[in-house]
């Protein structure tokens, strides 16, 4: 299972937490419900791109669409499957740079939005879960060469990790790439939750197993899931435009199929 490991310099202590299915947010009810909270075009605040509840700006949005091109490699042949991809914002502006788009997410809220604001002829919406079989079976005629899962992977455990591992394989080239985009770093926990306040409502929702974040991922033990299941991977800094910089990472991963 998941965990992280904290040592403080001077004063060691080792901070290990195991998430438990049944003690896990409901994540698909959460993204069904949170949209709901805001305007139908506040799509910032929709997905949670924010900063002290504030949407980020158009500077930081097209900083991680050029992450992602980049990283990526999106070149105007390339059809890219874009995982957990929400209200399709992301999806929509990935699309200008590339032939097609395939846009998931289990969220139907946010997929409605998807296909009322963000949906040009390239792109095309699923309303299912990443880990559904079917899908990938649906998609195999799709000419998939790019998947994309842009700050999502803090939703899903290790078990779930090498089952979209596995089933990515099934649709992708030889050489095809994979982005697990901006993912919550263990070892940078407290960068994130950096006042007391902030400290003692995270033991608090961990405690009720509702914290806010999900899965904070420790890069050695993604790294050794990712091998094993037969791809090279590459883990990134990203770049200090994002908002989520310092406290997040990039993995790029490549098909040996």
């Amino acid at each position: 299972m998941g965990y992280f490991n904290r040592t403080k310099a001077g004063n060691e202590r080792d901070y290990r937490f195991r998430f438990w299915r049944s003690r896990l947010k409901d994540w698909q009810g959460y993204w069904n419900e949170v949209p709901k909270q805001y305007g139908e075009t506040e799509f910032l605040k929709q997905v949670g791109k924010t900063t002290t509840g504030i949407s980020v700006s158009n500077v930081v949005v097209n900083a991680i669409v050029s992450n992602i091109v980049e990283e990526l490699s999106i070149g105007r042949e390339d059809h890219v499957l874009d995982l957990c991809c929400g209200n399709g914002l992301l999806s929509s502006k990935v699309s200008r740079q590339c032939a097609e788009v395939v846009g998931v997410d289990v969220s139907a809220v946010l997929i409605a939005l998807a296909r009322k604001y963000h949906q040009p002829e390239n792109v095309e919406y699923f309303c299912r879960s990443i880990l559904d079989p079917t899908l990938y079976a649906q998609l195999e005629s799709r000419r998939i060469t790019k998947i994309c899962v842009y700050e999502a992977l803090q939703y899903f455990r290790p078990e779930d990790l090498r089952l979209i591992l596995r089933l990515a394989r099934k649709i992708l080239p030889h050489d095809g790439l994979v982005l697990f985009g901006s993912i919550p770093d263990a070892e940078r926990l407290w960068s994130f939750y950096n006042t007391p306040d902030r400290k003692a409502e995270y033991f608090r929702r961990m405690a009720k197993g509702t914290e806010a974040i999900g899965t904070w991922w420790n890069k050695q033990e993604l790294r050794e899931i990712v091998e094993n299941e037969g791809f090279s991977v590459e883990i990134l800094a990203q770049t200090r435009t994002l908002h989520t910089a310092h406290y997040r990472f990039d993995v790029r991963i490549r098909s040996s199929r």
